[in-house]
């Protein structure tokens, strides 16, 4: 059965176990000295998010958990390319992890953060994100790049909530809203939060500095979807792999 995560915008989800899967906000229990930096530039990466091993994401072993990372100058070192060394899933044994949430290291930035808070059926393509038996390529993917491993999920670059859509003051970000096209600019209304965005980096970002996890922006559609923009995989998917023989999990994304 093809699963897809239910998120909660973490900035609302206060009680917590530290044991959540999730996507982006700041990693729980990853020792500071397994946060990978980039092969080819050598900054330290973005924390993507983290997965249990559960009957959903099977990571082969009881208590371990997986995060996931990007370099923030993917674009330039191959992010989308396993082999390149420019994104990492790092596996961390039960025995390893700490009781804490790690801080991100200078110069990388945080991710607008999603809770899992369920699973529900759904049918597979490349547009969506979820857990299943097999992934949905896109129509250019070429079959003898297919990797050697498992399948474990696919990753898309937005967080799609559930119910009615929250306020600007209560998310403090900006919210875009649309009628038609999710991009059709000449029938957006923006509103804007009572209080200035924070953002990180120097350059427009996802997520903001006052609240690490809190979206920058948030997309809202007429008939009441509403989602957040969470990583940059070129506009395409992630495909994220055990590989048992190896003891390894990696991802690669394509358009």
């Amino acid at each position: 059965m093809n699963l897809k995560p239910v998120f909660q915008l973490g900035l609302f989800y206060k009680e917590r176990s530290g044991r959540e899967d999730k996507l982006g906000g700041l990693p729980f229990g990853l020792p500071l000295d397994r946060w990978p930096k980039c092969a080819v530039c050598g900054q330290p990466q973005n924390y993507l998010a983290q997965f249990r091993n559960s009957d959903m994401v099977d990571l082969g072993r009881n208590g371990t958990t997986l995060f996931l990372f990007q370099c923030p100058d993917g674009a330039l070192c191959g992010a989308w390319d396993y082999k390149s060394g420019a994104n990492a899933a790092v596996l961390i044994d039960q025995s390893k992890l700490t009781a804490a949430v790690t801080m991100q290291p200078d110069g990388t930035e945080v991710e607008p953060e999603g809770i899992i808070v369920g699973w529900e059926p759904i049918d597979p393509k490349p547009s969506v994100s979820y857990a299943g038996p097999e992934p949905s390529y896109g129509a250019n993917h070429p079959v003898s790049s297919d990797p050697t491993g498992r399948f474990l999920i696919q990753l898309v670059g937005s967080l799609g909530f559930n119910g009615p859509p929250p306020t600007p003051s209560e998310t403090g970000a900006q919210h875009r809203y649309y009628r038609d096209g999710k991009y059709g600019l000449d029938n957006v209304r923006v509103e804007d939060p009572p209080n200035p965005r924070q953002h990180y980096g120097k350059r427009w970002s996802r997520g903001q500095s006052d609240y690490p996890g809190r979206p920058s922006q948030i997309i809202v559609l007429e008939r009441g979807d509403w989602s957040v923009e969470w990583a940059n995989f070129g506009g395409g998917t992630a495909y994220v792999y055990m590989d048992e023989n190896a003891g390894r999990a990696f991802f690669f994304s394509e358009i």
